[in-house]
């Protein structure tokens, strides 16, 4: 295993009122440790704030550590506390110019917040770690480019109804469209833009998805063959060994499909409109 090194992500976009969106992180790998991804969230966690004059801070928290973002008088200002079993909390407090492009304070050998604009991203000389922050998924990325390195998540509570006339064996999906839920026994538009997510079933009753359940897949696909339509494919099974991604004593997924219009392309913005928001593509790190 090979220590992560995490620098997060910053995309600026500059007006004449100043208005940046940061994506930054809490860092708590300890000295000469190395984690492995499963790991990842452990010791690390990433979150976004907008700045904006006037605009309310934005707080986050990993262990007993919390982070306070605010921008005020022209100057972005950061605010670091980790509670302490005894005694008073370690709080650390630091302001930079608005136009600062990287932002990295470094309060203990194991605490770490870091806040990088996009043009700063450039400039770091790790080739790991600037491949990794270039795997940012915006609203306008192409999905397919990303191959199988993704994470496929669920954003809401999902139910997959066991009484579908049209299942095969014991499978059974759920059908998006114009952020709408449907089975295969409803009528949807197939000339328009759809998807499906299948699941294996493993007993005889409804089956529910947490929110915020996460599926890599083995494999993405995608199927130029219709005039008007293009399939995009994500496979949770590995169809040569059989090797399930993700098995539960209630299910197992099974895939992903997209059917859409020739000029929509696989992007996170299509994705979104069609599942109402329910689906989410993010980058596997």
């Amino acid at each position: 295993m090979r220590k992560l090194y995490l620098v997060p992500i910053m995309f600026l976009f500059l007006s004449k009122a100043y208005s940046t969106e940061y994506k930054c992180s809490i860092n708590l790998i300890p000295p000469n440790k190395e984690i492995s991804k499963s790991q990842f969230n452990k010791y690390i966690k990433q979150f976004s704030y907008k700045m904006k004059e006037g605009a309310p801070g934005k707080t986050s928290t990993l262990k007993d550590v919390s982070v306070f973002i605010w921008a005020k008088a022209s100057k972005i200002h950061l605010a670091i506390q980790r509670k302490q079993k005894e005694g008073k909390p370690l709080k650390y407090q630091t302001s930079y110019r608005i136009d600062t492009a990287d932002i990295k304070v470094k309060i203990t050998p194991d605490i770490e917040v870091s806040c990088f604009t996009a043009s700063a991203i450039s400039k770091i000389k790790d080739k790991s770690t600037r491949k990794m922050l270039d795997k940012s998924i915006s609203d306008s990325s192409d999905l397919y480019s990303y191959g199988s390195d993704v994470l496929f998540t669920t954003t809401t509570f999902l139910k997959f109804k066991y009484r579908q006339q049209n299942a095969t064996g014991m499978m059974r999906p759920i059908v998006f469209q114009k952020g709408n839920l449907y089975t295969l026994d409803d009528n949807i538009k197939k000339d328009e833009n759809w998807c499906i997510f299948n699941i294996e079933v493993k007993l005889n009753e409804d089956t529910f998805l947490q929110q915020n359940t996460k599926f890599k897949p083995h494999s993405v696909s995608k199927n130029s063959n219709n005039n008007t339509q293009t399939v995009y494919s994500y496979n949770f099974v590995d169809f040569s060994s059989g090797k399930k991604s993700y098995d539960t004593s209630r299910y197992s997924p099974f895939s992903f499909e997209c059917s859409l219009g020739k000029n929509q392309g696989f992007k996170s913005e299509v994705i979104k409109e069609v599942t109402g928001g329910r689906i989410k593509i993010i980058p596997a790190i």
